[in-house]
């Protein structure tokens, strides 16, 4: 063992000693690689200057090093609610076989990961909650700037084999005799989702009255995951689970109708506001949800996958339409989205009419070549509703003002004035309005 020699001691003599450093921690100074020390301590000026140098090594050593850093060459830090490790796991060793990127996971009940983003916001990249009520209140504080559908789940109420004590309703739950492991609700999303859809029951503050008394029955706990282990272990009767979490545990449930009548809630990932990679980041959500990629394991550990998910490409193209009059206000946008989702967007600017033919004629197959747009922008009601019946429902995205102004050397400046009479009477504003125009009333002059 290694021991500091007579002449160490002597020349250490003054910093070993009460309130300053045992002789056990002096050794271990000594075999330390670097030291920063105070102004007037172990050598004076040298010692500052020591210092000095070993805190700028150090620093640079930290500077050179990208994986000391949050920036695009750093892993991914992914935020996951306890109930989803298993197939997030999977998923992200999979990813990084795929593309070489490591994603770290720090799993968490989605309460508790959500406190720590409202903390810290640059310490995750993503967060995945398993009740999307925390990714609006994410949103609600800037904490997420997108937000993607993953899967869906239901809680239940797990038992013991057997289900010796006939539990079979979240009355049940609040019965004595009955140990009860529930997710703490401020915690955890099952405990949160459980509590909502028992709302106005009375059930639910029943239940929890028991975790106040003495020699308290039910206990709450920090994730859904400890609930389930708390029953497959014997150290509880009963817990709310979610389903998917049940079977992957392989413990038996109880299906619950107001659980499924009241909650369908939905698993979702979101990107952190404050992530440096939001690239790398859009890029890897897209994976855990595509059809083809992370759809797949999330069935496989027994969530109801998506009906609408996206097949899965590394670096999508999409094809717009648009009218004309449009390119100035959206083409600088279209290029903002193109790089931070690392996308490709195929732009096709012309006169809505134009364009209207243009998917009439894809659609009857008389444009051997042409896809047929992924999203069609149009400049006014009228011509969206000579496709609508190609695309989901449309999003009225602003009002576009009409004007008519006659020129001030027309020779017809009278008959044009009762054109404008014309186009301004009751007739034709039932007209315009028939055909999807915004009216402005008795018009109004500019």
């Amino acid at each position: 063992m290694l021991q500091l020699t007579e002449e160490e001691q002597r020349r250490y003599a003054r910093q070993i000693g009460p309130g300053v450093l045992t002789p056990e921690g002096q050794l271990r100074l000594k075999q330390s690689r670097a030291l920063v020390t105070r102004a007037g301590g172990m050598g004076g000026p040298w010692g500052i200057v020591l210092g000095s140098l070993a805190a700028m090594a150090i620093l640079v050593a930290l500077l050179w090093n990208p994986a000391s850093r949050r920036g695009e060459q750093a892993d991914l830090v992914l935020y996951c609610a306890a109930g989803a490790l298993r197939p997030v796991e999977e998923l992200c060793a999979q990813y990084e076989q795929e593309y070489g990127v490591k994603v770290r996971i720090e799993p968490g009940g989605s309460g508790t990961l959500l406190s720590k983003i409202r903390v810290t916001p640059a310490a995750a990249d993503l967060y995945l909650a398993a009740d999307d009520a925390y990714q609006r209140e994410a949103r609600a504080f800037e904490l997420v700037a997108e937000i993607l559908p993953v899967a869906k789940q239901h809680p239940v109420i797990a038992v013991r084999r057997g289900n010796a004590l006939k539990v079979a309703s979240p009355a049940d739950l609040a019965r004595p005799g009955v140990r009860v492991a529930l997710p703490n609700p401020q915690l955890a999303a099952c405990g949160k989702a459980a509590e909502r859809a028992l709302a106005g029951t009375g059930q639910w503050e029943a239940i929890l009255r028991r975790s106040r008394e003495a020699g308290a029955e039910v206990s709450l706990v920090g994730t859904v995951n400890e609930a389930a282990q708390a029953v497959k272990l014997g150290a509880a009767d009963a817990a709310v689970v979610w389903d998917a979490t049940a079977r992957q545990f392989e413990i038996q449930f109880v299906e619950v109708p107001e659980f499924q009548e009241k909650t369908a809630d939905q698993v979702t990932l979101g990107v952190t506001a404050a992530t440096p990679r939001p690239t790398a980041a859009l890029h890897f959500a897209r994976y855990l949800t595509a059809k083809d990629r992370g759809q797949i394991i999330f069935q496989k550990y027994y969530y109801q996958p998506l009906e609408d998910a996206d097949a899965w490409e590394d670096r999508p193209e999409l094809v717009l339409m648009s009218g004309a009059m449009l390119k100035p206000a959206i083409e600088e946008l279209l290029k903002r989205f193109e790089e931070r989702e690392g996308v490709r967007i195929n732009t096709a600017y012309a006169g809505c009419g134009i364009l209207v033919a243009q998917m009439k004629a894809i659609q009857g197959g008389q444009s051997a070549g042409k896809s047929f747009p992924d999203a069609y922008f149009s400049c006014d009601v009228s011509f969206m509703r000579m496709v609508q019946d190609w695309f989901e429902a449309s999003t009225c995205i602003s009002r576009n003002d009409m004007v008519l102004a006659v020129a001030r050397n027309s020779r017809h400046k009278h008959l044009m004035r009762r054109l404008l009479d014309a186009i301004l009477s009751p007739e034709s504003r039932e007209h315009f309005q028939d055909v999807g125009f915004h009216w402005v009333a008795g018009g109004e002059q500019e």
